[in-house]
């Protein structure tokens, strides 16, 4: 069976969350990730004004809620680039701690999975590698796109990643650069993507930078954390990688406080 990767503990994010350097990144990657692009919906929240201001904001919070939206979008980036030097500081134990906890973690964990699953051991082998080497490379897909990362240069891949990250911000125009890309890979004139929903390209993209950083050998899967750092290491992939960590650590905090009410209604 398949077997897994060899990982060496290299901290936890809870370790980087009591470092100073750290929440700094972490305070300017939720601005820049999740409250200015709930301001940028609606300029009169102030409930997102104030929780903007809590974090960039050292003089009055009453003068910042007064700003205008280009004087708040200013003070975000003045913060944003002041916090840079605070990510210098960290960015190996944010590429070290995700890369070991978030993303060979939950590769082995897959594998470990399919070593159990009877339908899948019990498939003949080129069905079941096949299959495993399908599933890892949608779930690393996944994992690299949920972490909004910024991919660096101009490469055919690079757009490709970045495509993704348009889609927020210019749905019509990332949707036509992803159907360009997709007919492309699939071998298709663009028409003939006219069809695929955005899941299609969801999937699509997510299998082509999956198999872009695994690599697999007689069974062994090893994650290629050299050209990893090399395609997205930079100051907005680590911010990106800031806020990942943060929401699975409450998704897992959620699930586990559900897990014991359903528990302790079973009883």
């Amino acid at each position: 069976m398949s077997n897994v990767i060899q990982m060496k503990q290299k901290g936890s994010l809870e370790n980087l969350l009591g470092n100073e350097d750290f929440n700094k990144v972490l305070g300017i990657s939720l601005v820049t990730n999740e409250l200015m692009p709930l301001y940028k919906k609606d300029i009169t929240n102030q409930g997102i004004v104030g929780k903007i201001a809590e974090i960039v904001c050292t003089e009055d919070e009453n003068k910042f809620s007064k700003l205008t939206p280009q004087e708040i979008g200013g003070s975000v980036e003045k913060n944003k680039r002041a916090a840079e030097e605070s990510y210098n500081k960290v960015k190996d134990s944010i590429y070290d701690v995700y890369l070991t906890n978030y993303v060979n973690k939950n590769i082995n964990l897959m594998l470990e999975a399919a070593n159990k699953n009877e339908e899948i051991k019990s498939a003949p082998k080129e069905m079941r590698d096949e299959r495993i080497k399908s599933d890892l490379y949608n779930l690393v897909g996944r994992i690299l796109l949920d972490s909004n990362l910024k991919a660096n240069g101009d490469s055919d891949f690079s757009k490709l990643y970045n495509s993704f990250k348009e889609y927020h911000e210019s749905p019509e125009k990332a949707e036509k650069s992803l159907k360009s890309m997709i007919a492309k890979k699939r071998n298709l004139v663009e028409s003939a993507a006219d069809g695929l929903k955005l899941k299609d390209y969801l999937n699509t993209l997510a299998m082509e930078i999956g198999r872009e950083f695994l690599a697999e050998k007689e069974g062994k899967y090893s994650f290629d954390e050299k050209k990893f750092k090399e395609t997205f290491e930079n100051y907005d992939s680590g911010l990106g990688i800031a806020r990942y960590m943060l929401l699975v650590k409450y998704a897992r905090e959620s699930e586990q406080e559900q897990a014991k009410a359903q528990a302790k209604g079973a009883k």
